[in-house]
């Protein structure tokens, strides 16, 4: 069975200045495999400066650099006084579980001054992940930023006999993450640059890496190359998986729960989701929203009482600046909700502190559990018990107060660019123009799936 289809390749050839040419040689439109990877291969020639090395890149994030190590005696017969030309090629294979089932990948040739140049791109598609094991708890993933109520959000959904959380504060247990990031690093086709070399990967107690045998010669016997490519990379599947359901299985018993139905998990807008989905057709996704001043605040005023900088204000030398990288995480949430807006829940950190029995009983409509009001107000009782931990988590001294509180907190440059900055964002999430309450429902369900309004 073909897995992978290559839709589309572009090539720069020899229209950028700095190089006297680049080209994507493989794959080709049209190519099709049969195994979980996609090999890349092709030149580039710098002219004003050496071409050190070729970047493959998706979505911004480099998935691997390789350098110029392929002989090409055609480039060296074309190019005869370029002293660079008869080791010009580049060749990698990478592994296609690191993102969506449509893909985009960009490569680049990185000069010796650490510019980067586009060689071209390539665009595809593979089948989902197949996996021989069937779960008998669903994922449910809690995708989030930092300091938008994602704690008080756990702590509810671990009183609801139906899903399965790790109950001790800060309800952070990630098993299902580290499974589906082994799946994802162990899978991977050999990057002896970057990551595990053959000769002295057992030199290290620590680190594993990407397959230092799933490369030539070794893919090189078809049979082999199958296995590597397909055969191993669906047994891994499912080794993870059931990794997953013990642990949560023996949890959900240590609980005294016994008819669990979903293991819930927090979730950072990144890649794993959308191969959790691929895994398990029957998970469920929550998006949790909060306005993203009050985020802002939050996250400063968190830092201050714990007396060290964190969530990425380490890395900034203002508030101000702050702002903006909270803006590229905000956006990335975005881009995942509307990516996944026909599978996904959205809730709105106001409405569950605001409304937290009518929110809820949404919330387990759409997870098809028990959603009787009696037992949302039951569980929001026991949620609710006085908390060390809890006290300690909030940095306001009432929940409702937690909301707005950019407007009297913030200092009035971080304010004004705050209001700037998350202006559009805010409203594509459904909050009214002042941007102070949510706008109404989010959405409507049909047979447990939320779709647009």
């Amino acid at each position: 069975m073909t897995v992978v289809k290559t839709l589309e390749v572009h090539s720069r050839g020899r229209s950028e200045q700095r190089l006297w040419g680049c080209r994507i040689d493989s794959p080709v439109v049209g190519e099709r495999t049969k195994t979980y990877a996609l090999g890349i291969a092709g030149w580039a020639l710098g002219r004003t400066l050496p071409v050190t090395g070729v970047e493959i890149v998706s979505e911004n994030t480099v998935l691997r650099r390789v350098p110029l190590d392929v002989p090409r005696p055609d480039i060296a017969a074309a190019f005869s006084e370029v002293p660079d030309a008869e080791r010009s090629g580049f060749q990698t294979t990478i592994g296609l579980l690191d993102g969506t089932q449509h893909f985009e990948y960009q490569v680049r040739a990185v000069l010796r001054n650490d510019s980067r140049i586009v060689v071209g791109t390539i665009r595809g598609q593979r089948e989902s992940l197949r996996s021989g094991f069937r779960p008998t708890l669903q994922p449910l993933m809690v995708t989030s930023l930092g300091r938008t109520g994602t704690t008080w959000l756990m702590r509810l959904l671990s009183e609801h006999p139906g899903i399965v959380v790790h109950r001790h504060y800060p309800y952070e247990l990630r098993t299902a993450r580290y499974w589906m990031h082994m799946l994802r690093v162990l899978s991977e086709p050999a990057n002896h640059y970057q990551s595990a070399n053959f000769e002295n990967f057992q030199a290290s107690r620590w680190f594993i890496g990407h397959n230092p045998f799933y490369s030539p010669p070794l893919t090189d016997n078809p049979d082999l190359g199958y296995w590597f490519g397909r055969t191993y990379v669906e047994q891994l599947a499912t080794f993870c998986q059931r990794s997953i359901e013990d642990c949560y299985q023996l949890s959900a018993a240590s609980q005294h729960q016994p008819e669990p139905v979903y293991f819930a998990e927090k979730h950072v807008p990144d890649r794993t989701p959308w191969l959790t989905w691929e895994l398990y057709p029957e998970a469920r996704e929550v998006i949790l929203v909060r306005d993203f001043r009050d985020v802002v605040c939050s996250m400063l005023a968190y830092n201050s009482k714990r007396g060290y900088l964190a969530f990425g204000r380490e890395d900034v030398s203002s508030d101000v600046e702050f702002v903006e990288k909270v803006r590229k995480s905000a956006l990335s949430l975005l881009r995942s909700y509307k990516q996944r807006s026909s599978q996904v829940y959205l809730v709105r950190y106001e409405d569950l502190i605001l409304h937290p029995t009518d929110s809820l009983e949404s919330l387990f409509e759409y997870l098809q559990l028990d959603s009787a009001e009696s037992t949302v107000e039951s569980l929001v009782r026991r949620a609710s018990e006085e908390s060390s931990d809890m006290r300690q988590h909030w940095t306001s001294s009432e929940p409702h107060k937690s909301i707005g509180r950019w407007r009297r907190d913030l200092a009035p440059s971080v304010r004004a660019t705050c209001q700037e900055t998350f202006a559009e964002i805010l409203e594509d999430f459904g909050y009214t123009e002042d941007f102070g309450v949510p706008s109404g429902p989010v959405g409507q369900k049909h047979n447990g799936v939320k779709e647009d309004t």
